[in-house]
Formats: structure tokens, C-alpha cells, sequence
């Protein structure tokens, strides 16, 4: 599966790279790899980790193949981050 990097995604990544929201060592050790697992979506066990991978929702549901990936305890402020994916066909990168 490719993985496409939106505006709203590349955007989200320098605003919280420039805020420092995650640490570089956290960026290339941890964030980056886990997205790149999304190359061979489903095939790797964190995808059944509900604290790392789960639907999308807003207040009315479910959203049609929204997906979210979850990382806790980021960067010098513990916070958590979310990347949310859309998955059709290639795997969207949106806004975090």
C-alpha cells in the first residue's frame, strides 16, 4: 500500500516539529517507523493494538475507512498524538 502525505498531514508534522510537541530521537525511532508500517496494512500485530490503531469517529459514528493512529506519553510535554488515516486503497495521511 503507498502512503500519501496530504498538505493537511505535512503541515500538522512541521507545526508540531517546530512546537517540539515529539523529540527527534522519538520522530525517527518510534513515529516514523510505525507509519511505516502502514506499507503492509494489516500485516503487523500493532494493528490489533487498540491503544495504537483504531477506527475514527466524530459525533455521529464511525467514519467510513477512518482509522487512527495513537502514540502516548510524546515528547518533553507527555502529551498524546494522534495521526489520523484514511484508507482507501493507499493510506492518507491527515492532520495530527
Amino acid at each position: 500500500m503507498a502512503i500519501v502525505i496530504t498538505q493537511w498531514g505535512l503541515d500538522s508534522y512541521l507545526d508540531l516539529k517546530h512546537s517540539q510537541a515529539f523529540t527527534p530521537e522519538e520522530y525517527k525511532g518510534t513515529i516514523r517507523p510505525d507509519v511505516l508500517l502502514l506499507h503492509d496494512f494489516p500485516g503487523n500485530a500493532k494493528f490489533e493494538n487498540d491503544r495504537f490503531w483504531s477506527p475514527a469517529t466524530d459525533r455521529s459514528g464511525t467514519i467510513a475507512h477512518g482509522f487512527k493512529m495513537k502514540w502516548h506519553q510524546v515528547g518533553p510535554g507527555r502529551v498524546q498524538l494522534r495521526l489520523p488515516v484514511a484508507l482507501v486503497r493507499d493510506a492518507y495521511l491527515c492532520e495530527a
